[in-house]
């Protein structure tokens, strides 16, 4: 199997498991996981055409809101 062969079958896999999830977050990420592999794909495809190697710089993640984090008791931690 070649490549792009390969990472269709990865998208496929991970389109299906996000059909046969109940959970939001679960299915949003398998799925986030798909056109990540799709995109794959289509450079590699892009590769395969192309006479030199093709890169194209992917576009920004969205940035997750951090949760925040605990604040340790004063002094904890400390090594005596």
């Amino acid at each position: 199997m070649s490549e792009t062969g390969e990472y269709r079958a990865h998208a496929a896999e991970c389109v299906r498991l996000a059909q046969q999830t109940a959970d939001p977050q679960s299915k949003g990420s398998l799925l986030d996981m798909a056109r990540a592999w799709l995109a794959l794909v289509a450079q590699g495809e892009k590769n395969n055409d192309a006479p030199t190697l093709v890169y194209q710089t992917p576009e920004p993640r969205q940035q997750v809101a951090q949760q925040p984090q605990l604040r340790s008791k004063k002094g904890a931690g400390r090594l005596n």
